[in-house]
């Protein structure tokens, strides 16, 4: 008996403990909960990587101006392509505040930057003007230079440090692509809109030739178009090119074409490209192609002037220009020659020629003989009694009132050199055949 009643009264125990017990058969039964997906892959703060970014604003002159508590927005984008006229957009932006320094921190900019390829730039807003930095490829540990001016008004420092244009040819049009590259030396910023001089009453002029036509203008700042002339309006930064896009064309009939284009502005370097492969569907490649450019270096192959690998060019480079000159280049073996209607014309007026010519000399040996001089002189003399009776009209009707002493005047003194010239051919004409 002992032993069924030590099993009982264990069991009771077990059972009084583990009811008295909080949690105790919750723990016992519910089965573990097992991590989720998303539980495992998050990465948690101390995993999670940032850079960090410093912007030095700094004065470009002489200025001993403040520089704290300046708004600075840094922002990240893809590279800028070498033809494009806009900077891309920005995939990224943060702001900060210039310390009593002009440096602005940014902390926990995203590493990610790096990975995507992408680059940082900084802009501050100074003087009522926007200064922008150059982008770099972010780091770790990454600083930035940005350097504001104060606004100036001498127009005489802006250039043009580099004019690249693209000749394509087009059914009967040449197509210029050019990339006008912007800047201004000296210790000022220049805001255009701001220049005294009447020159820039409507923008900075950037002229074209007069024939262009077709005119459109891409880029930062303003640009607006009068007949064959750009006037762009934006600010000019010691340091910061700006680039416009200027797409024209201009007609073309024959296989040369010659272009000239005076610069109103000092040029340090002037390129010409000219494709040979092109999007004119009855002409896909220019084979004869030539260019001929005083001044400048001209050679031929793939991937000249940083362009495509695949395709051939002919390049002219390296021409400068002082404000007020211009440079000029030709095209030879274009794919436009001349229609063939002045051609035809042409056979058909030399025909014409020769059968007068022909005519005329057998008219000419005809009246060498008598009987076709006294025909003639016969004629003449018919033609003088004609004159005579008209000359006769003219001066009853000036007597009478009729006509005015002046007519009178130049009316008779032209029938009487008619009459004279035919008395004298007559003369001519009787002593051939005495």
């Amino acid at each position: 008996m002992r032993t069924p009643q030590r099993i009982f009264c264990t069991l009771l125990l077990l059972f009084i403990f583990g009811a008295t017990t909080p949690g105790y058969a919750e723990q016992t039964q519910a089965p573990a909960t097992p991590p989720t997906e998303n539980a495992a892959t998050a990465p948690t703060p101390a995993q999670q990587k940032s850079l960090r970014v410093q912007v030095r604003v700094q004065h470009g002159s002489n200025s001993t101006a403040s520089l704290a508590n300046l708004p600075v927005l840094l922002q990240a984008a893809r590279a800028r392509g070498p033809f494009e006229p806009t900077a891309p957009a920005p995939e990224m932006e943060l702001t900060a505040i210039t310390n009593e320094n002009g440096v602005a921190i940014f902390e926990n900019v995203p590493e990610s930057l790096i990975t995507r390829g992408l680059r940082i730039h900084a802009i501050v807003h100074y003087g009522g003007i926007s200064f922008v930095s150059n982008p770099i490829t972010p780091s770790a540990s990454s600083v930035i230079d940005l350097k504001v001016y104060e606004k100036g008004h001498d127009p005489s420092g802006i250039a043009i440090s580099n004019l690249r244009t693209i000749v394509e040819p087009w059914e009967d049009y040449m197509i210029f692509t050019q990339f006008w590259t912007l800047t201004v030396n000296g210790p000022n910023a220049i805001d255009v809109s701001l220049l005294s001089d009447p020159k820039f009453e409507r923008g900075l002029p950037l002229a074209l030739p007069t024939k262009a036509q077709g005119i459109h203008v891409s880029g930062a700042g303003e640009a607006n178009v009068i007949n064959s002339i750009v006037f762009w309006q934006g600010v000019l930064v010691p340091g910061q090119a700006v680039t416009l896009q200027v797409r024209f064309s201009m007609s073309v009939k024959s296989s040369e074409f010659v272009y000239e284009q005076t610069m109103d502005y000092p040029a340090n370097n002037i390129e010409v490209i000219a494709p040979l492969q092109t999007q004119y569907a009855k002409v896909p490649r220019l084979d004869g192609l030539e260019m001929v450019a005083p001044g400048f270096d001209v050679s031929a192959g793939a991937g000249l002037g940083g362009l495509r690998s695949d395709m051939e060019f002919l390049t002219a480079t390296g021409k400068k220009v002082e404000a007020g000159q211009s440079y000029k280049f030709a095209l030879r073996g274009l794919p436009f020659g001349q229609p063939p209607g002045p051609w035809i014309a042409l056979a058909l007026g030399l025909a014409a020629a020769i059968f007068v010519f022909i005519y005329a000399r057998h008219e000419h040996k005809r009246m060498q003989s008598p009987a076709a001089i006294r025909e003639a002189i016969v004629a003449l003399a018919e033609e003088k009694d004609l004159l005579m009776d008209e000359l006769t009209l003219l001066e009853t009707a000036y007597r009478d009132g009729d006509l005015e002493e002046e007519s009178y005047e130049i009316s008779s003194l032209h029938l009487r050199e008619r009459i004279a010239l035919i008395l004298k051919k007559i003369h001519d004409l009787e002593a051939a055949v005495a």
